[in-house]
């Protein structure tokens, strides 16, 4: 270094003195046999041998000569060996050095032979203590050692994703559930577990997250591989984000929800049950009010028009031409009280079971005739044309004649009740395989589709008003459906729609068949 440089001059080895002496890296020199001819204080600190102590000792001796296990670790099988005797430089290698204690401490090393005329005559050491560095490396893998041991008890499926939404981890649980490989899992090959007909939802779903950056969450059914069975799971991802803000990846998991979703539901089928129950009741509670409203009103009527004639008779001042309108008009409302009464001990005896038949044999042909003209003087005030289309010869059949004929005449006497004036009752009859047919087709008012479903129930009218056109209590229907099925044949009810007529059509066998078990008598 010239003097014209402006800094005073320093001699070589002053400076490599210098530089080592404040290095923090430990610095040996050594002769061709590995005797140490120079250290700086690092090296002093690094091991715990002193300057005096170090000087002219073998290197190997006090630093490397054996294994973690005890084992002996001669010299020329080390790095430092190789550098004596082969001449190599080595740079940047692990290794363990011992202490003076006796603890081995992990160092990063780089050996150089010192040449001298083209021959080795020491080698250089540079030694860096790596135990903050492999501790922290430690450090980081037991971390994650417990992060996995941690996700692996956890009873989620737990997966990772990158920022473009592709997986790239997934822990125990996933594996054991789906029976996918940490490598079949990566990517989008977790769609294979995914019901087909959650997958698009759940698909477009992660594709919004992935372009606003939200939270992701989504509920699908996921195929368990044990036993091939879906489940329904809550599956939910955090985006991670870098120091900027950027998306790093994806942290996610799923959870079994299998059983609180079939909770849930049954809990809304038990409230649905619980809602239609009310609401049953409350129907009922309602029919009961206007049955009873009706069976007031169908009682008090025909008596109140028998008491105000019966007052005129009984006066004296009533003309003699008009008694017998007078009796006609009591015995006519008589008989109407009468058929009241006569329906609610027959309701009241299919309630309570104890309504039974007297079967024998019977001409269907005579039972229908019978009935037809018993309804004719109603068909004829009215004025409606009543018609039986039937053959010549009697119908044969087994059966309780008095209550198929009270069928027959509730089926008739409804018909001509709601034609008007002008219409027309047609009443069919004819054999069909094994059983009869009954038809009884009116042109009346006819019966709405919201009312159909329950013309055979009890106490249902398709009017229930108190002010209804119509009298009767709404059991007649619901009288026959019961005949006839204890009868062991069917009844339907067909009607186009209100205005436009209806029909009811029966079946009864010729010889007699089990009716259907009972139902269970309910209070009413």
């Amino acid at each position: 270094m010239s003097a014209s440089s402006g800094f005073p001059q320093v001699d070589e080895n002053q400076l490599l003195h210098l530089l080592a002496s404040h290095a923090a890296e430990a610095f040996y020199l050594m002769d061709d046999k590995g005797h140490v001819t120079y250290l700086n204080p690092a090296a002093e600190r690094m091991f715990g041998w002193t300057r005096e102590e170090m000087l002219g000792r073998v290197l190997h001796d006090l630093l490397h000569h054996h294994h973690p296990d005890g084992t002996p670790f001669p010299m020329h099988m080390c790095r430092l060996g190789l550098v004596m005797t082969e001449g190599r430089t080595l740079r940047d290698h692990e290794d363990l050095f011992i202490h003076r204690d006796g603890s081995f401490i992990p160092v990063l090393c780089s050996n150089a032979p010192i040449l001298a005329e083209g021959r080795i005559v020491g080698a250089a050491l540079v030694v860096h203590d790596l135990t903050v560095r492999k501790r922290a490396e430690e450090a980081r893998a037991e971390q994650a050692r417990q992060f996995q041991l941690l996700i692996d008890t956890l009873p989620h499926l737990a997966w990772m994703s990158r920022a473009d939404g592709a997986c790239e981890f997934v822990n125990r649980p996933w594996h054991e559930y789906t029976g996918l490989s940490m490598a079949e899992s990566l990517g989008y090959n977790w769609t294979l577990v995914v019901h087909p007909e959650d997958l698009p939802h759940a698909l477009e779903q992660w594709r919004r997250a992935l372009e606003s950056g939200e939270p992701y969450e989504t509920e699908m059914r996921m195929r368990r591989a044990r036993d091939g069975a879906w489940r329904w799971f809550l599956a939910r991802a955090q985006p991670a984000r870098a120091a900027d803000g950027s998306i790093a990846r994806w942290i996610g998991s799923c959870t079994d929800i299998d059983e609180q979703r079939r909770a849930a539901q049954e809990r809304l089928e038990l409230l649905r049950r619980v809602q239609t129950a009310h609401a049953a009741a409350e129907e009922a509670n309602r029919l009961k009010d206007d049955f009873l409203a009706t069976v007031s009103h169908e009682l008090r009527t025909p008596l109140t028009a028998m008491l105000g004639w019966i007052q005129l008779l009984r006066s004296g001042r009533l003309p003699e031409e008009k008694r017998g309108r007078a009796l006609e008009t009591v015995e006519r409302n008589a008989r109407i009280q009468a058929q009241v009464i006569e329906d609610l001990l027959d309701i009241s005896r299919i309630i309570t079971g104890k309504l039974h038949l007297e079967p024998g044999t019977l001409d269907m042909k005579a039972v229908v005739e019978a009935a037809l003209e018993s309804t004719r003087q109603l068909a004829d005030t009215k004025g409606v044309t009543l018609e039986l289309e039937t053959g010549a010869e009697p119908l044969p059949m087994r059966g309780d004649a008095a209550r198929i004929q009270q069928v027959v005449w509730n089926l008739v006497n409804n018909a001509i009740k709601f034609t008007p004036r002008g219409g027309r009752v047609t009443v069919q009859l004819r054999p069909l395989d094994g059983e009869v047919e009954l038809r009884v087709a009116d042109t009346g008012i006819g019966i709405s589709p919201s009312f159909l479903p329950h013309i055979f129930e009890r106490f249902r009218q398709q009017d229930g008003s108190s002010r209804r056109a119509h009298g009767g209590l709404g059991l007649g229907l619901a009288i026959v459906h019961h005949l006839v099925e204890l009868h062991g044949g069917h009844v339907s009810a067909h009607s186009p729609g209100e205005g436009l007529g209806a029909t009811f059509v029966l079946h009864l066998p010729r010889e007699p068949r089990p009716p259907p078990p009972a139902p269970p008598a309910s209070a009413t």
